[in-house]
């Protein structure tokens, strides 16, 4: 039997723009590794959707309050990669166990500092400061997960595209060291079905801040230098990627911190 069509020139418009463009969306081959391993993405869904009301129409996307695996686009000529990736990352949020969902849905509709981490500097600044993954907000963890795929990537790709320099090489490090420590904790937590009792969860990430937690927080950062070639620029396997030579600008190992050869290594 013939599959049944529809003809797009009975539709609405935006029925019409619904059916033609639904199949075309960012791909989830490039998804943050961490989330591939932590969802099923065979359940993921992006689905055009046309607004209802005016904070669907100020919406680029959201993630149905009904399935989370389900991420409703308003707006398709703004959805991205960059966008899929923070509205997956509200994806793996919805689906981690219940007793972790505390700081992070303290929200403020409408007010941008929803969604202000502080940049680099403001995860720098947090690890001094001995907080956690948990004492960023709801937006604000999807925006920390976004803006490192998306300054990661990139700086793989102008490697292997021969025109890294040695700059781009500290950045890259700088970039790692401000994040990764938040996103191992983001990755950690565990999903609905893992059999932990309450208090064991919220240690997990921090969460009650016990003294030992205070004194001893797990986002420790690594230590600073000057010149962190390796003759490697790394892919952090949180994220993904494949690791670029930049032997050409390689320095002396010997004179590299050797907590920093660990992590570049590892």
């Amino acid at each position: 039997m013939a599959s049944p069509t529809i003809d797009h020139a009975s539709l609405h418009p935006t029925a019409s723009k619904f059916f033609t463009e639904v199949g075309n969306m960012p791909s989830l081959d490039e998804v943050p590794t961490f989330l591939k391993q932590g969802l099923d993405m065979n359940k993921v869904r992006q689905v055009v959707t046309p607004p209802t009301n005016d904070n669907e129409r100020n919406a680029v996307s959201a993630v149905d309050g009904k399935d989370p695996y389900t991420i409703q686009v308003y707006d398709k000529g703004l959805y991205d990669k960059d966008v899929q990736h923070h509205e997956l990352t509200h994806t793996y949020q919805d689906t981690r166990n219940p007793a972790l969902r505390t700081s992070a849905d303290i929200k403020t509709p409408g007010d941008p500092r929803e969604y202000d981490y502080g940049g680099l500097d403001g995860l720098v600044s947090a690890q001094k400061n001995k907080k956690t993954i948990s004492d960023f907000n709801y937006e604000q963890q999807a925006e920390i997960v976004k803006d490192y795929k998306s300054h990661h990537d990139q700086y793989l790709a102008k490697a292997a595209k021969g025109k890294i320099t040695p700059a781009d090489e500290k950045a890259m490090y700088k970039l790692q060291q401000a994040y990764h420590p938040f996103i191992k904790q983001l990755a950690s937590q565990p999903g609905k079905n893992v059999n932990l009792d309450r208090n064991s969860l919220l240690e997990l990430v921090g969460i009650q801040k016990p003294a030992e937690i205070r004194e001893n927080p797990p986002a420790p950062g690594l230590p600073s230098y000057d010149t962190p070639g390796l003759g490697v620029l790394p892919a952090d396997p949180l994220m993904g990627g494949k690791s670029q030579d930049t032997s050409k600008h390689s320095v002396d190992k010997s004179k590299l911190h050797p907590k920093a050869q660990k992590f570049f290594s590892e």
